[in-house]
């Protein structure tokens, strides 16, 4: 994969002759996919230029943007575009690249959005707890929100075993998982999705989702608020931020809400919470806001074991074929991830939704 070199001297001179930003910082931030550059004007304010490194849809693009100018207007924190100075909101650079080579990249410019993650933001047992269930909240908000969104509903990246609608394809991942007992849960899994999840696809609602709404994109704005009380709507909008909109798509909303669920688990083991209770706050914050069916509550223990097998079994393909990346970085998620599999392996699916649902 090609990849554009950047020193402090070429960011000026792109935000400068594209933006008409006069920039005196840059911060490399670290990314699975594309190139991040944290940068800071003259005039004090953030941005965030996003070099993309995998193919770039337009139609995509466009849609993202759409979504995120709806979640603003709406009065969500959220990064937005900077439009250049010929009005887009995206360009494309012939750049030279680590390796030597010269290749074509299209970056786009965002506003920053300050705050500080909740995996980077260490939370106790007990505050996880009170976050879970703000999370789960805020996410139903989100999610209604995104029902109104006007706009194409633009695929990308149909075949992505990231998508969980398409959890089968990770069986040609499963030779990197080395646990091999570990690769037994995983296969099951895959199994059962397929009998139990597949045939129930067309009763599930679609619609834009964020995509990848995790503990690494969800910023606590207000710490001490999120942390230590159960907040209004009000108050979410004002508390809490969402960043990294690279994985929306027009795609299934309970999915969506697994992927939440799945990765603030992989908190709970960080912070030595119990990982179903994390997830029944979640579950019921988020029902608080925007009921799920029972067809996408009798699939959502699937959609969950679909996100921590991918994390996991990708990770560690990442790490095996890919000698530029950052282990701890690539692994920071997904190394809490096989314990959670097991225990999820070991409760099953009926007494893991019984208890996420029961008062």
């Amino acid at each position: 994969m090609a990849v554009p070199r950047l020193t402090l001297k070429l960011v000026q001179k792109i935000t400068n002759s594209i933006y008409n930003l006069e920039v005196v910082k840059i911060k490399e931030y670290p990314s699975y996919i594309d190139k991040n550059v944290w940068i800071k004007s003259q005039n004090d304010e953030e941005f965030l230029l996003k070099f993309k490194l995998e193919a770039f849809d337009v139609e995509v693009e466009d849609m993202v943007t759409s979504m995120m100018q709806h979640l603003r207007e709406g009065g969500f924190r959220v990064p937005y575009p900077i439009r250049t100075q010929s009005g887009e909101t995206y360009q494309t650079l012939e750049m030279n690249c680590e390796d030597g080579t010269t290749s074509t990249f299209p970056f786009v410019m965002l506003k920053y959005i300050p705050g500080n993650t909740i995996f980077q933001s260490h939370c106790t047992a007990e505050e996880l707890l009170t976050v879970s269930r703000n999370v789960g909240v805020y996410g139903g908000m989100l999610q209604k929100r995104l029902l109104t969104c006007p706009g194409k509903r633009a695929q990308c990246k149909e075949c992505s075993v990231w998508y969980t609608e398409n959890f089968s394809d990770l069986r040609e991942t499963l030779f990197f998982v080395e646990d091999m007992q570990l690769r037994s849960i995983i296969e099951k899994f895959i199994d059962q999705f397929e009998v139990q999840v597949t045939p129930k696809l067309a009763k599930l609602r679609k619609a834009h989702v964020h995509g990848d709404y995790s503990d690494t994109n969800i910023l606590l704005i207000d710490r001490t608020t999120v942390t230590t009380s159960r907040l209004s709507e009000e108050q979410l909008l004002s508390d809490l931020g969402v960043i990294d909109f690279g994985e929306s798509h027009h795609g299934y909303i309970v999915f969506d809400m697994a992927v939440c669920i799945a990765y603030m688990m992989t908190q709970a083991v960080s912070s030595n919470a119990c990982p179903v209770g994390v997830a029944k706050e979640v579950l019921m914050g988020y029902l608080q806001a925007f009921p799920l069916t029972d067809d996408e509550l009798d699939v959502l223990f699937m959609g969950i074991v679909a996100r921590l097998a991918t994390s996991y079994a990708k990770g560690r393909e990442i790490i095996a074929t890919n000698s530029e990346c950052d282990p701890n970085f690539v692994s920071c998620q997904s190394s809490k991830c096989p314990k959670l599999l097991k225990l999820m392996n070991n409760k099953g699916s009926v007494d893991f939704v019984k208890t996420l649902l029961s008062s």
